[in-house]
C-alpha cells in the first residue's frame, strides 16, 4: 500500500540522511512524525523497529502516525508488519545499512586510489574535524 498524503510537513525526508526510515516504499522521518504527533522521536523509531523493550506508541499513537502519513490505520498496521519482518531479515538493526553503504564507499576509493585519482571527500571523514 502506498502512503497517502501526509498531514504535516516535514513527515517525508527530501534528503536522505543516517536516520531516514524507509515505510511503504517512501522515505520518512522518524523526528517529522514525533512532531506532528506529539511524540518522541524514540517512540516513532521503536515502534517502526518493534522495538520489544517498550517505549513504543500505543493503539493511540499508532492511529495519530497513520493519519499523519495518510493512510488508515489498517493500512498502517499492515505495512508496519511488512515493515519490521524486514528489519528481522536484515538482523533488525537500522544502522546495518549504513555500515553497508560505508563499505561501499571505502571500496570505491580504494578503486579510485589505485587508477590514480583522487576519492571524493566523505561526511564521515569531515564531520571528525570539525569537532576538533
Amino acid at each position: 500500500m502506498a502512503l497517502g498524503r501526509p498531514i504535516s510537513k516535514g513527515v517525508y525526508e527530501q534528503h536522505i540522511t543516517r536516520q531516514t526510515i524507509w515505510f511503504a516504499g517512501k522515505a520518512v522521518s522518524a523526528s517529522g512524525i514525533a512532531r506532528a504527533i506529539g511524540g518522541e522521536q524514540s517512540q516513532v523509531s521503536r515502534t517502526f523497529s518493534g522495538s520489544k523493550r517498550g517505549g513504543a506508541l500505543g493503539l493511540n499513537g499508532l492511529r495519530k502516525m497513520a493519519a499523519v502519513l495518510g493512510m488508515t490505520l489498517d493500512e498502517f498496521l499492515l505495512e508496519l508488519d511488512k515493515h519490521q519482518e524486514e528489519l528481522a531479515k536484515k538482523g533488525g538493526r537500522v544502522v546495518d545499512g549504513h555500515y553497508t553503504r560505508l563499505a561501499q564507499e571505502a571500496g570505491e576509493d580504494i578503486k579510485t586510489i589505485r587508477e590514480g585519482g583522487i576519492p571524493k571527500p566523505r561526511i564521515s571523514d569531515i564531520i571528525p574535524a570539525i569537532k576538533d
